[in-house]
């Protein structure tokens, strides 16, 4: 299935063809006939398929277009089946009134620009509905461990604006205030994986440390690096090591200068 199905007129096809090769080359899930009908298939058959697969229809309006049949019953089918509507302005026209208050987006002007405005638009509704339903499970129980029954409503709201499983794990993060608890749950994104600090950092790290913990300390630089998210994380768990909250405070501020 697609996100997307693109409507446009025949007369229109040189621009479809390419403001459709850029949105795709830049990861929108869009349907276009003269890219995606197989030699072997009916037009007709294609069309009807793709337009009740896809989330929404993209209309680029026209003269030309505004006065087609199919596309006009290609947008009076999304619209009668509670599909999302997105006109696409690429030349003056009278907009068919079912239309005329939807938002759109401008190319009459530059076409940069609009290409920008059409991608975050359409990145942003493709997010909301890319993600697998198994991931968004899997979240809710594994957040859950940490926020109880509020996990579930966290996963539905951040899962609006995420764009793909790691950026939803990354948002449900956020709720969790204990850092080693919110290390803990990212450790189950999909993909996760622990940062690679630079060795001539560890190593300015580890002289730090030393001056205050002594030989053990190259030993406890290992192993914070290997579990902490980031620098921030990192310089707490070793200061974590100092009982003494003098010299704690101290070593943090030198290892955050770093």
């Amino acid at each position: 299935m697609s996100r997307y199905f693109l409507s446009y007129a025949r007369g229109d096809a040189q621009f479809a063809l390419r403001m459709a090769d850029d949105l795709r080359a830049a990861g929108i899930d869009l349907w276009v006939d003269e890219r995606d009908i197989l030699p072997s298939q009916r037009w007709d058959r294609a069309v009807e398929a793709a337009l009740r697969d896809c989330m929404a229809v993209v209309i680029l309006l026209s003269p030309r277009s505004v006065a087609s049949e199919n596309v006009l019953d290609e947008v009076a089918f999304a619209m009668d089946h509670a599909k999302d509507v997105i006109p696409v302005l690429i030349e003056a026209c009278d907009v068919p009134m079912r239309m005329n208050r939807l938002q759109r987006v401008d190319f009459t002007g530059d076409y940069q620009a609009a290409l920008e405005r059409c991608r975050s638009v359409l990145g942003q509704g493709q997010g909301k509905r890319t993600l697998d339903p198994d991931v968004l499970r899997r979240a809710a129980e594994q957040l859950a461990v940490y926020l109880g029954p509020l996990a579930g409503k966290l996963v539905e709201v951040d899962a609006m604006q995420a764009s793909d499983a790691a950026s939803l794990y990354r948002l449900l993060a956020t709720h969790i205030i204990e850092p080693a608890k919110r290390r803990a749950f990212l450790q189950n994104a999909p993909g996760a994986r622990l940062p690679t600090f630079d060795q001539p950092l560890l190593d300015a790290v580890t002289l730090e440390v030393t001056r205050v913990l002594g030989p053990i300390s190259p030993h406890l630089v290992r192993q914070a690096s290997r579990e902490a998210a980031d620098s921030a994380e990192l310089y707490q768990r070793l200061a974590g090591h100092v009982a003494d909250v003098k010299q704690r405070q101290q070593l943090l501020e030198r290892l955050r200068a770093l």
